[in-house]
């Protein structure tokens, strides 16, 4: 499943500066935060700057791996055919699941990532991230893949 907001983002740099729009993004978590418990006039002064009117799309999948005990695996990650590569910020993070009949669980460890681009139809940039599970039992995790274009 495929969710897009749209969110609009005051910001001084431009929107192909991957720097500039992570600085936004981090701006608008604060302005959401803010306006969650009430300070909405406050927030929105330290919001404004200088520069274009940006218009951000974010857009969420999520899909559920298990990774085997004790092992070493890549795991390989792409939006898909509606992709704006190399347009577009793409990452993927790991949230493992939890499992209240096992045992305390070893953190799973990302030991390797990198990026390639794909010139099969629709797919465009991929993103391997390798993990270790020190575990001596499978670990169920969800991958939450993350654009912002």
């Amino acid at each position: 499943m495929s969710r897009t907001i749209q969110i609009f983002i005051k910001s001084g740099a431009l929107a192909t500066e991957l720097h500039g729009l992570q600085r936004s993004v981090m701006q608008l978590t604060a302005c959401a935060r803010a306006a969650r418990h009430g300070w909405g006039v406050a927030s929105e002064r330290r919001m404004e700057n200088k520069g274009p009117d940006i218009m951000a799309n974010i857009d969420h999948k999520q899909g559920t791996y298990t990774i085997a005990a004790n092992a070493t695996q890549p795991f390989t990650f792409w939006w898909g055919k509606d992709s704006k590569a190399p347009n577009e910020f793409f990452d993927v993070s790991i949230a493992p699941r939890f499992e209240k009949n096992l045992t305390p669980m070893e953190p799973l460890h990302e030991t390797d990532r990198a990026v390639y681009w794909d010139y099969r139809g629709g797919v465009g940039v991929v993103l391997i991230l390798t993990l270790k599970n020190s575990n001596n039992f499978p670990v169920t995790f969800e991958a939450n893949h993350v654009r912002i274009y």
